[in-house]
């Protein structure tokens, strides 16, 4: 009887080991499908993510594209396809008095603000605009103004407003002058020529606007028209539009760039000057006050210097004005100029008679190895207070 409880013990004992080591196995096993199952489901997950990476990349470089393409068509497009395509536009305004919108009653009334503010409603874009115009002034301080300017801004779309204050005489190259130098400048602007309502009728020189204007396929704004019917009610004087005057320049304008948005107009193509004199004008040099020494009411550049057309830029004062221009130590100019006015005013005018009236380069060319010396009189201190630099053209 023992024997067999012993037999029976040891039976049970290996059913147990078995259980337990089924149950090891079983645990094992569980274990390891679980395992497989975490490889599987974390498989999946990586899948997962890095599908979602990939969306997110295919994402992120779909819209560096769109950006890029973007970019480069705000880059590429004119001044009429940027307010097309709801692009903000910078404007630059060159010009006289009427240019700068003198005759206003305030700052917002000036038709340049006006344009502006019409143009953003409309169109739904920013436009930023810079006026450089200088009352009493012609075509050439327009040039000189063009070439000194650096904002660090690329315009696109550039307003010439000018003709008023022009003599006949050697016009076409002045403006034409203007007109190249903005080309050179800003390339890719879209440029526009005002015809001054001032002139009140279609002058010999607004004929020269127009002549330029087409040849180089320039919009022109027509402002005479809308004055003719009642000119005096459109003036604060004899000369610069009112409120009502700044709001038809404005209206002229915005019509004339409704039009080429309409047609989505591309740029200004480039072209040669219509005459050789023309050139003269496609260097030059700016040369600002503070570039020259001061002693008393002498400025005194140190340097070389050569070109064919010099120009000067001061403050006019009542009465009579002039200047002494010396190249090394020979007189060179002496401009006189006789200002009728009770205020002082800013000029930039032309000091050597470089072109006769022919439109013939005369050969006086500008030559300087050390020193260009400009000599107010002892008693000009407002003018020679008011010196801001020369230009040489070449």
């Amino acid at each position: 009887m023992r024997r067999q409880h012993r037999r029976y013990g040891g039976t049970g004992k290996t059913l147990v080991i078995i259980a337990i080591l089924a149950l090891i196995a079983l645990f094992a096993g569980l274990l390891y499908y679980s395992h497989v199952q975490d490889e599987k489901q974390a498989e999946e997950l990586r899948a997962i993510a890095e599908q979602q990476r990939e969306e997110r990349r295919a994402e992120e470089e779909a819209k560096q594209q769109e950006a890029e393409e973007l970019r480069l068509k705000e880059e590429n497009d004119s001044f009429y396809q940027k307010l097309a395509d709801g692009f903000d536009v910078s404007i630059l305004i060159v010009g006289d008095s009427i240019g700068a919108g003198t005759g206003a009653s305030a700052e917002e009334y000036r038709w340049a603000n006006v344009l502006a503010s019409s143009l953003q409603e409309k169109y739904g874009v920013k436009v930023t605009t810079t006026n450089v115009s200088m009352g009493g002034n012609a075509s050439y301080a327009g040039y000189v103004r063009t070439a000194a300017l650096n904002d660090g801004v690329d315009y696109d779309a550039v307003i010439l407003c000018y003709g008023q204050n022009d003599s006949r005489i050697n016009f076409e190259i002045y403006y034409e002058a203007l007109i190249r130098i903005v080309k050179d400048k800003y390339p890719t602007s879209s440029i526009f020529s005002i015809l001054e309502s001032s002139q009140k009728d279609y002058t010999e020189k607004m004929g020269i606007i127009q002549e330029l204007a087409n040849y180089y396929g320039i919009p022109v704004a027509d402002t005479i028209a809308p004055f003719q019917a009642d000119y005096d009610s459109l003036v604060k004087d004899s000369v610069h539009p009112n409120d009502d005057g700044q709001a038809v320049y404005a209206e002229t304008v915005e019509a004339v760039i409704d039009k080429n948005v309409a047609s989505y107009c591309g740029r200004d193509e480039a072209k040669e000057a219509t005459k050789g004199y023309v050139d003269a004008f496609g260097n030059y040099k700016w040369i600002p006050a503070d570039q020259f020494e001061r002693v008393g009411n002498t400025y005194i550049f140190t340097g070389e210097m050569s070109g064919v057309v010099m120009g000067t830029d001061y403050t006019f004062v009542s009465g009579e004005n002039n200047c002494e221009i010396y190249l090394d130590d020979m007189k060179y100019a002496a401009p006189e100029v006789s200002f009728n006015y009770d205020f002082s005013q800013r000029h930039i005018m032309i000091v050597n008679s470089w072109v006769d009236d022919e439109g013939k380069v005369t050969g006086e060319n500008v030559k300087a190895e050390k020193a260009i010396t400009v000599k107010f009189p002892d008693d000009g201190n407002d003018q020679a207070d008011g010196f801001k630099g020369i230009m040489i053209s070449w």
